[in-house]
């Protein structure tokens, strides 16, 4: 049985390095509220010698890096909260809306063939409640809503070692 806690702390400006802001080669407004990306997640697996079979369990949280600014629509002031997750992976949370934490779980199972075949197979559930996207609002030209917040994936490897 084995089992690893992992967590970190990036704050916007490390995951924005390559392009140093929303507008390439411009630092970030003074005026703007950023927020840091915090991580966790807890894995457990455990392996039967005698089926070579290998079974792990992985949970997470991700508090997702935010930018935040006010800008001025008409007369009004509106204030726009964006959610980061990585360097161009970002969404506009609709007015007055504040980030969520994501949630996510993966079970997977590592088969060892032979000595030189094995597989992986692992299927994932991902809650994230800040995926955006634009819509047509006939009242106001457009507007954002949230997306389905979740999502379910799968994956297959198969390796061969010569």
């Amino acid at each position: 049985m084995r089992g690893s806690l992992i967590g970190f702390y990036r704050n916007l400006e490390f995951l924005l390095r390559n392009v140093p802001s929303f507008v390439p080669f411009e630092g970030l407004p003074q005026q703007a509220t950023t927020g840091p990306e915090l991580f966790t997640a807890l894995t457990v697996d455990y392996h039967f010698p005698s089926a070579h079979l290998t079974t792990g369990i992985m949970g997470g949280v991700q508090f997702p890096a935010t930018f935040e600014s006010t800008v001025r629509e008409g007369s009004l002031d509106a204030s726009r909260t964006l959610v980061i997750r990585q360097e161009g992976d970002f969404d506009i949370l609709p007015p007055g809306e504040q980030q969520l934490p994501i949630v996510g779980a993966r079970g997977s199972v590592k088969w060892e063939l032979s000595d030189i075949l094995s597989s992986y197979v692992f299927v994932q559930y991902v809650h994230d409640p800040n995926a955006t996207r634009l819509v047509a609002d006939p009242g106001s030209g457009t507007r954002r809503i949230f997306q389905r917040a979740d999502q379910l994936g799968a994956g297959l490897t198969v390796q061969a070692r010569y």
